[in-house]
């Protein structure tokens, strides 16, 4: 939450459900949020791989389907896609075959 001018009031941390109670001050220059808690926000890069996770899981709750096949090459980025789907999906839910 901003006050005005862009000053950082709250934060709540990303990707977790959560709730947070806010006070807030008439001034002159209207309403003013009072300074609260502020989540660290993890950095960009583990974001971006818990933005991937979150949507498979998504993708997957939506249409229905509770397993995956990947064809791997054995590069850094099919390793990248098998960890993303064992993190959304589990272990269990996962099999890969090499190319």
């Amino acid at each position: 939450m901003l006050n005005p001018g862009g000053k950082l009031a709250h934060q709540m941390p990303v990707f977790e459900t959560g709730y947070a109670h806010v006070d807030f001050d008439q001034t002159d220059d209207g309403w003013v949020a009072r300074d609260g808690d502020k989540a660290t926000l993890p950095d960009s890069m583990e974001q971006d791989y818990r933005v991937m996770v979150e949507a498979l899981r998504d993708y997957m709750a939506k249409t229905g389907f509770q397993k995956v096949l990947l064809g791997l090459s054995g590069g850094i980025d099919s390793a990248i896609v098998a960890a993303i789907a064992v993190d959304a999906l589990g272990a269990e839910n996962v099999r890969c075959v090499m190319l």
